[in-house]
C-alpha cells in the first residue's frame, strides 16, 4: 500500500477543509498577518535545516498554516466581509442599483428572485439581496436592471427554536439582506442586461417548460418533470413534495437533467445482467418502481412510453 508521505498534498487536503468548514467561527482580522508570519517561519526553519528531532514542529506549522489558508479562503470569499459590501455603505437617502440573476420565480403572493446590488449612491458595491416582487413587477426577469431608494432589511431570524433557519441558509448562499419592492419603489434602467449565454439558455428553457406544459401529463407528472429535467420546481406544491419525502427520494429533486442522464447510464450498466430472462426483466422493473408514490410512477412510465416510442 502506497505510504502517506508520498502524499502531501492529498495530507493536505484535510486541515484546508477543517478550515473551510470552522472558518464561520474562528475567522479574526489578523488571520492574514498571522497566516503571513507562519509562512516566514516555515521558510526559515526550512533554510536552517533543524535536527531531525523536530521535524514535527515543520510539519505542525505547515498544518496550522494551510488550516489558516482555509479559514480566509472561505472568509474572503463572502461579500459581506469585503470592503465595498452595499450594506456597510447604506444611510437613509441611499440610491441602488439593482440587477436580477435570475427570473423570478412566482409564489401565492409575489414574485421572488435572487438579486446583486452594484452601487450605492452610484459607488461600486457588491453584495446579494432576496427580492420579493408585487405581482404587477411579472415583465421584470434575469438582468433587468433598476434603481430603488428602499433600504434592504436584515433576513429574519426564525420565531421558533427548533424551526428550520431559512436565514441561515441562505447566509450561506451568500445573501444577509431581503427587499420587498412595488412598481412605485423602482425606476427600470435596463431590461436586456446579463450574460448573453445565459439568457439564450434561460430562454431554451422556457421554451422546453412550455413544451412541456403542453403536454398530456397530468399537472403533478408535469411539476415532476419540469423538476427532475429542468430543475424548474415552481410548480411542485406541498402534497407532492410530501409524496417524495414518503417514498424516501426527496434528495432526488437538487438533482436535475445531466445528473438524471448520468445516474440511468450507471443504473442501465449495473442491472444490465437482469435483461437475460423475463423473470428476471420483471424483478427489475419492481426493484425500480416499487418504492414511489403514484404521482411519481406516472412520470416514469409517461416519460419511458414517449421513449419507446
Amino acid at each position: 500500500m502506497q505510504s502517506w508521505n508520498s502524499l502531501p498534498l492529498f495530507r493536505l487536503i484535510f486541515p484546508l477543509i477543517l478550515g473551510i468548514l470552522l472558518a464561520d467561527y474562528l475567522y479574526f482580522k489578523q488571520l492574514p498577518i498571522v497566516n503571513l508570519s507562519l509562512l516566514v517561519l516555515l521558510f526559515i526553519i526550512q533554510s536552517k535545516r533543524m535536527n531531525y528531532r523536530y521535524r514535527w514542529a515543520f510539519g505542525a506549522l505547515a498544518y496550522l498554516f494551510v488550516f489558516g489558508t482555509g479559514v480566509w479562503l472561505k472568509t474572503n470569499s463572502l461579500d459581506k466581509n469585503q470592503e465595498n459590501f452595499f450594506a456597510n455603505h447604506l444611510d437613509d437617502d441611499s440610491f441602488l442599483f439593482i440587477e436580477l440573476l435570475e427570473d423570478p420565480s412566482e409564489k401565492p403572493n409575489s414574485y421572488k428572485a435572487v438579486a446583486e446590488v452594484l452601487t450605492v449612491n452610484e459607488q461600486p458595491s457588491c453584495g446579494k439581496i432576496l427580492l420579493y416582487l408585487h405581482n404587477e413587477l411579472d415583465s421584470l426577469s434575469y438582468g433587468s436592471q433598476f434603481m430603488t431608494i428602499k433600504k434592504p432589511q436584515h433576513l429574519k431570524l426564525p420565531s421558533n427554536p427548533y424551526q428550520f433557519d431559512y436565514a441561515d441558509f441562505l447566509n450561506h448562499r451568500n445573501i444577509s439582506h431581503q427587499l420587498y419592492l412595488t412598481k412605485e419603489d423602482i425606476v427600470l434602467v435596463d431590461d436586456v442586461a446579463g450574460h448573453v449565454i445565459l439568457k439564450w439558455v434561460i430562454s431554451i428553457r422556457k421554451q422546453l417548460l412550455s413544451r412541456l406544459n403542453n403536454s398530456d401529463l397530468s399537472e403533478d407528472g408535469k411539476a415532476i418533470s419540469s423538476a427532475l429535467l429542468l430543475a424548474y420546481k415552481n410548480d411542485m406544491n406541498s402534497s407532492l413534495k410530501d409524496s417524495f419525502s414518503r417514498s424516501g427520494v426527496i434528495h432526488i429533486l437538487a438533482v436535475s437533467g445531466l445528473h438524471v442522464g448520468i445516474i440511468y447510464i450507471l443504473l442501465a450498466a449495473l442491472l444490465s445482467f437482469m435483461d437475460k430472462t423475463i423473470f428476471l426483466r420483471w424483478l427489475k422493473l419492481f426493484l425500480a418502481y416499487k418504492p414511489y408514490e403514484p404521482e411519481i410512477l406516472e412520470v416514469i412510465l409517461t416519460i419511458q412510453g414517449e421513449l419507446l416510442e
